[in-house]
C-alpha cells in the first residue's frame, strides 16, 4: 500500500476499514482502487437493504442509484481516485443511455 493509499484507508471509519480488510483478504490480488470501489458499492447496497429498498441488478435505475451513492460515499470519506470515478462515470453514462433507450421504447410502443 502506498502512502496515499494508506492515508485514504485511514480516512475510513473503523467499520469500513474492517470491510476493506475483509475484501482484501478475499481478493489478495486486487488493487487498492478495486477494493475501494467494492467497498463503496457494498456500503451503498447495505444502506438500501437496511431500508428495505430494491437492489435488483437488472434494474438500471437501481444500479445508477447505487453507483452514485458509492461515489458520494468515497467523496464523503475524502477518497478521490480518478480512475475509480472515471469508471463509475462511464458505467453511469452507459446506464443512462440504457434508461433513455428503454423510455424511448416505451414511448414508441405505448407500453405504459
Amino acid at each position: 500500500m502506498t502512502t496515499e493509499e494508506r492515508e485514504q484507508y485511514n480516512k475510513l471509519s473503523e467499520l469500513d476499514r474492517e470491510e476493506y480488510d475483509l475484501i482484501k483478504k478475499k481478493h489478495p490480488n486486487w488493487s487498492h482502487s478495486q477494493i475501494i470501489t467494492k467497498l463503496g458499492v457494498s456500503v451503498e447496497i447495505g444502506k438500501r437493504l437496511e431500508k428495505g429498498e430494491d437492489v435488483n441488478p437488472d434494474d438500471p435505475t437501481v444500479i445508477e442509484e447505487i453507483l452514485k451513492g458509492a461515489k458520494k460515499f468515497l467523496k464523503r470519506c475524502g477518497i478521490i481516485i480518478k480512475e475509480v470515478f472515471e469508471a463509475i462515470d462511464e458505467v453511469l453514462t452507459d446506464v443512462g443511455n440504457k434508461l433513455k433507450d428503454f423510455w424511448d421504447w416505451l414511448w414508441d410502443y405505448k407500453v405504459y
